[in-house]
């Protein structure tokens, strides 16, 4: 997990992406025991939001020992998706983003609520167990609903009965 870390830095070093933070089931882990997940997401901005900006950070991850997994990357074993976004809500989050340990590794991390709030639009069902292992942490704050509110996400019936 380091070696994906110290990579993501690279990226940003290089001028590469503009920044990156860890989001979805990974980070989770950071707040609580969410359930399983198979890739590690990264969230990255960049000045070009076509799909060919995807290009040289591909290039550079497979010249730097990765593989093509799909449309994502098996970074020493790691399959990373790397997911290019100029969402507000995520983009505000970055600017909020927590250090902290995952998985023994120190990285940038999406706050809690944003993580909640993210997983609530995506609305899948792995998503909304994330949302409830988060709020079972304890580790939500009102705040979750202001960026529901704010950012026009509806919330499933049973995230609205539970929390």
């Amino acid at each position: 997990m380091q070696n994906v870390i110290n990579i993501m830095n690279e990226l940003k070093q290089k001028k590469l992406i503009n920044d990156w933070v860890l989001g979805g089931g990974i980070a989770s882990k950071f707040y609580c025991n969410p359930p399983a997940t198979k890739d590690i997401d990264f969230f990255i901005s960049t000045d070009d939001m076509s799909l060919s900006a995807m290009n040289p950070i591909q290039e550079y991850l497979i010249e730097n020992g990765g593989t093509r997994y799909g449309h994502m990357i098996n970074m020493h074993g790691i399959i990373v998706d790397l997911i290019i976004t100029d969402a507000p809500m995520i983009l505000e989050g970055m600017k909020y983003a927590v250090n902290g340990k995952v998985e023994g590794v120190m990285m940038r991390v999406l706050p809690a609520d944003y993580l909640a709030a993210i997983a609530t639009k995506v609305n899948r069902l792995k998503d909304i167990e994330r949302v409830i292992a988060l709020f079972k942490a304890g580790v939500l704050s009102s705040y979750y609903w202001e960026l529901l509110r704010r950012f026009e996400i509806a919330a499933p019936k049973i995230i609205r009965e539970l929390l």
